[in-house]
């Protein structure tokens, strides 16, 4: 169980990596004889290299190699619920709270709304909390 465990938070860590550079998870070929494969893909092929555990994971899976895309999907779901649920923490411990919103129209006139929460997180009046 921790091996599976082991392998699942490194799955996590490169779909956050990803995230944190703004890089995309999939690329137009995803196949495994691409010349350009996905940054995903490739940043678990590389670490494996390095990683014995995970190289044996991906050349021996049975059931759950972890690389799929509906994998990816479903893990990124997560990732956005917990942020989510932290998000609504802090709005409901918040002492001061408002709402903007701005809308805007890309290129291909689709609208988008962002809705932005600032907030008091903690309240410091007179150098007491």
């Amino acid at each position: 169980m921790s091996k599976n465990r082991y392998i699942l938070s490194k799955i996590i860590n490169y779909i956050k990596f990803c995230g944190a550079f703004q890089l995309t998870l999939r690329g137009h070929d995803e196949s495994n004889s691409s010349e350009n494969p996905e940054i995903f893909r490739e940043l678990i092929n590389v670490s494996a290299e390095l990683d014995a555990t995970l190289s044996d994971h991906l050349n021996n899976y049975s059931v759950f190699k972890g690389t799929s895309k509906e994998i990816q999907n479903d893990l990124l779901q997560c990732m956005v619920d917990v942020c989510h649920e932290q998000i609504i923490k802090e709005i409901n411990n918040s002492p001061f709270l408002a709402i903007m919103a701005d809308e805007t129209m890309d290129i291909a006139a689709k609208t988008q709304l962002v809705v932005m929460f600032p907030m008091v997180s903690q309240l410091n009046v007179f150098g007491t909390t």
